[in-house]
């Protein structure tokens, strides 16, 4: 996985392969106590922050450990993403 894909498609997270081996062997839950979502208002992306009365929810994500420059070991995650 890229440490600069931060969401990933579940309509085809099967088929990316920064993301194939991680689906098949590293799901996960990613813990949250909110969002944003952009909104284009007057032309501009506006992000507003969502909340569901102050408790943790959860987003479904993958994780990976990988080899980046050097070999540095870096551990990386994602969340898993639908349409509206």
């Amino acid at each position: 996985m890229n440490t600069r894909l931060i969401n990933a498609r579940s309509e085809t997270v099967t088929e990316k392969p920064a993301f194939r081996e991680a689906f098949k062997r590293s799901r996960c839950i990613i813990p949250v106590d909110g969002f944003y979502e952009w909104q284009r208002t007057e032309g501009k992306k506006q992000p507003f922050f969502t909340m569901r009365d102050e408790h943790l929810f959860g987003f479904a994500g993958l994780w990976d450990r990988w080899k980046g420059e050097g070999g540095k070991v870096i551990e990386s995650c994602t969340i898993l993403t639908t349409e509206e």
